[in-house]
């Protein structure tokens, strides 16, 4: 019978979310899994209790390992503690945390490592398309993910990195990486008599494309304004640049199918993968 490999992700309706959904399960099965992928609502709490609770299970019904991509940076490192005591692996998707280093002191034979993207260099990409774009500058909508996640701190890091010194404007509103709390937000924003914007931005694809519709429709911006996203899936990201309803796009491969790799030949083999591994981003078009 199969190990039972958990998925936690955040929201069943974003796009990317989904792709991780599809691409960890068939790299799971692939490598004799048996994969259950479970959401989160965008709530941590309700992401803790659910992990919680493959934790405390029963010895024969708990995972060997489970892939977790965090609603939030706080409060998870009492529950992984709890995971590999209990000898369960645990493995961060595009996410960084200074705990990942406890665990392996804690627990040397359990796998706990993380697998991420280089969420600076996804923000300095950005830049170095919207300098191009722009190059005598101008305001900006910038569509951030929410405060408190790491990756939207990053990549704002990096994109700010890259405009330094240029006569871009940014004008910032924030999301949870959803188009309609992009839509809300610059519902918001639209209500404190705003100027027109020169481009847009967005740390995913979703957002950004809500956001060039609720101000094409606020004739705040012209339909050939300039949209740069984040993702760049396939069928989604790549899509909606071919049909010219975003300029460019940050390709993000999924941090899935190699975490399982890594998983598998630890579990096979004894050896503990890398603490940290960090996945390549490109634009798109190149």
């Amino acid at each position: 019978m199969a190990s039972k490999l958990v998925i936690s992700l955040i929201e069943e309706g974003q796009e990317y979310q989904q792709y991780l959904a599809e691409e960890g399960a068939r790299a799971a099965r692939a490598a004799g899994f048996a994969p259950e992928v479970i959401y989160s609502e965008g709530n941590a709490l309700v992401q803790i209790r659910r992990l919680f609770a493959y934790v405390h299970a029963p010895a024969a019904d708990r995972p060997v390992a489970m892939l977790v991509l965090p609603v939030s940076g706080k409060g998870g490192d009492k529950l992984a503690q709890n995971a590999v005591d209990a000898g369960i692996g645990w493995v961060l998707l595009n996410r960084e945390a200074p705990y990942i280093d406890e665990l392996r002191r804690r627990a040397p034979k359990v796998p706990a490592f993380a697998v991420t993207v280089d969420h600076t260099e996804v923000g300095r990409v950005q830049g170095r398309l919207l300098r191009k774009l722009l190059p005598e500058g101008g305001p900006v909508l910038y569509v951030k993910g929410p405060p408190e996640a790491a990756s939207a701190v990053s990549r704002h890091a990096g994109l700010e990195e890259v405009l330094r010194g240029s006569s871009i404007d940014l004008r910032i509103v924030f999301g949870d990486w959803t188009g309609a709390s992009a839509t809300k937000a610059v519902g918001k924003w639209l209500g404190l008599a705003p100027t027109p914007v020169r481009a847009i931005i967005a740390q995913n694809d979703d957002m950004a494309v809500a956001a060039r519709a609720a101000l094409l429709e606020a004739k705040l911006a012209d339909p050939g304004v300039p949209v740069v996203g984040c993702d760049g899936l396939p069928k989604v990201g790549q899509r909606l640049v071919r049909e010219r309803q975003m300029t460019a796009t940050v390709v993000i491969p999924p941090p899935t199918t190699l975490a399982i790799d890594l998983l598998g030949r630890a579990l096979r083999t004894g050896e503990a993968p890398p603490a940290l591994t960090r996945l390549g981003v490109s634009a798109f078009p190149a």
